[in-house]
């Protein structure tokens, strides 16, 4: 009987890690979703029990959310990492523990605080609206805290429903917190008795869908001068031979022999993140013939390398033919190009020793790219993870007339990470309202549209280009001109709401 009921006790957080294994279901490369809203609703279902503590809940949810979603982890670490199998397993279930205990913070504090000053506070609408900001809130501080790590954001799965109308005015953050309410809804829908009660609740969570399905009708942008003809490489080099030396020539024969034909053709050429496996001043020859064929067909020539600068190395993009400068990149990813606490990590085991694992973040002041086709304009292109950061892409003062990123997703291997990591891209299009250009080494090489919808790709894993026509934009949505805020409102709003309510119970206990 004992055995039975410790076993009965173990149920509730085994429930609470399927809930978060089946969250990445929903987003890509499954795109099943309706997921979301099922996982999150049986989830704040769970909590509306008071014997069940959200610190644990939580702990449990972010495991299975994060072991299942950031698996990829595992094959960078092992694969190209030169890790073998029971050391990259071990990493990356460190990396999977670490992000639940970061995940399960938010709602720790907050059940400490909600213990601490009132005594008596019901699990009802009110705490569960509270539960929904705490989630969202905590989804936020992911993207910044500890340099951030800006995945896995449930939004993300809603970017082709109705949902996808409040991108535009909040970004993902307040996509979230409207499936997380109408999660929330239907949490108390299923929690509550008598048909009219329960109806009630169902009309609630239908509210922020039907919102958003109108907030789809505005647009905030529109495009600005001629269209523009593009062509992006995709040479798919290998990720185990792209820094061997003997691969070079090989490399740089692909990459010129894929230009070749686009040139007189293309208004802009792009090869993708460190294209060329060497500094930007060793591979010179290489540079001077492609910046004298970039101005002799008028094209503006981005292309991604290793640039030396005082002594440092970035990961950089650099305009040549029609357009000139330098961007480095800001946000690092670590160990794939710095390794925290060097001193004592590099050289412990392969993993810490990447080619790459040298790289200096660029300044905060950062310079831009200038593009001479379209007369005044700037370019500024994010590299690789710099896309997964909302702020970054943000097109305040119009700083991005178009968004370009570019990666090399070949880390990833044929895990799910690219596609995540494609859906990621789509998102900061949508939240501008800009086109999306994505150039990339084995893919997904891509073009979307102000609406996140891809317009046109590459196959992944092929050696090929793709080319396609794109227009400027001009004009800034709410989220371009004040980033997360309407989202953060709603998430204090509803946490106001909540202590308001606490505090009349008290008075009146």
């Amino acid at each position: 009987m004992m055995k039975l009921l410790r076993e009965q006790k173990k149920l509730p957080y085994l429930f609470s890690l399927a809930c978060g294994a089946s969250l990445p279901l929903a987003m890509a490369p499954f795109d099943i979703w309706p997921i979301a809203i099922i996982a999150l609703s049986l989830w704040f279902r769970l909590l509306l029990d008071k014997q069940h503590s959200l610190g644990w809940h939580s702990f449990f949810f972010g495991s299975g959310l994060f072991g299942i979603g950031a698996s990829w982890v595992y094959t960078s670490i092992h694969d190209f990492g030169l890790s073998s199998a029971p050391l990259a397993g071990a990493l990356t279930g460190i990396f999977v523990l670490a992000l639940a205990f970061l995940f399960c913070i938010p709602f720790t504090i907050f059940q400490r605080i909600v213990e601490k000053f009132s005594s008596a506070a019901p699990r009802d609408a009110s705490f569960v609206l509270a539960l929904a900001a705490v989630y969202v809130l905590g989804e936020w501080s992911r993207s910044w805290l500890f340099t951030g790590f800006p995945w896995l954001y449930v939004g993300y799965s809603q970017i082709t429903t109705p949902l996808a109308g409040w991108a535009p005015i909040g970004g993902v953050f307040l996509l979230d917190f409207a499936l997380a309410l109408s999660a929330a809804a239907l949490a108390l829908g299923l929690a509550k008795q008598g048909l009219s009660r329960k109806a009630k609740y169902l009309v609630l969570a239908l509210l922020p869908w039907l919102t958003g399905l109108a907030l789809q009708t505005l647009q905030w942008a529109a495009p600005q001068g001629d269209k523009i003809k593009v062509a992006m490489i995709q040479a798919n080099i290998p990720q185990e031979l792209k820094w061997k030396p003997h691969f070079l020539q090989t490399t740089i024969d692909r990459y010129l022999s894929l230009s070749d034909e686009l040139w007189e053709d293309s208004d802009w050429l792009i090869w993708p993140e460190a294209a060329i496996p060497q500094p930007l001043h060793r591979a010179k020859t290489v540079y001077d013939f492609v910046e004298e064929r970039a101005k002799a067909s008028k094209t503006l020539f981005i292309t991604g390398s290793l640039v030396r600068e005082n002594g440092r190395y970035h990961n950089s993009a650099v305009a040549l033919g029609m357009g000139d400068g330098a961007y480095h990149k800001r946000k690092l990813v670590p160990f794939g190009e710095y390794v925290p606490l060097e001193e004592w990590l590099r050289g412990t085991i392969s993993f810490f020793n990447l080619p790459t694992s040298i790289i200096k973040p660029g300044p905060e002041n950062y310079s831009r790219l200038n593009n001479h086709l379209q007369a005044g304009t700037q370019l500024t292109p994010l590299i690789c993870y710099e896309i997964v950061y909302p702020e970054l892409a943000r097109a305040k003062d119009n700083e991005h007339p178009v968004l370009i990123t570019l990666s090399n997703d070949a880390w990833f291997g044929k895990s799910i990470g690219p596609l995540q990591h494609m859906q990621i891209a789509q998102m900061r299009a949508l939240e501008n309202q800009r086109f999306l250009l994505r150039a990339t080494n084995t893919g997904i090489t891509a073009i979307v549209g102000p609406n996140g919808r891809i317009i046109k790709q590459a196959e992944q894993f092929k050696q090929t280009y793709l080319s396609g026509e794109i227009y400027q934009m001009q004009g800034s949505t709410p989220f371009a001109r004040f980033g997360n805020l309407f989202a953060l409102l709603c998430c204090l709003l509803s946490l106001a709401l909540f202590g308001l309510k606490q505090w009349r119970l008290d008075r009146l206990a």
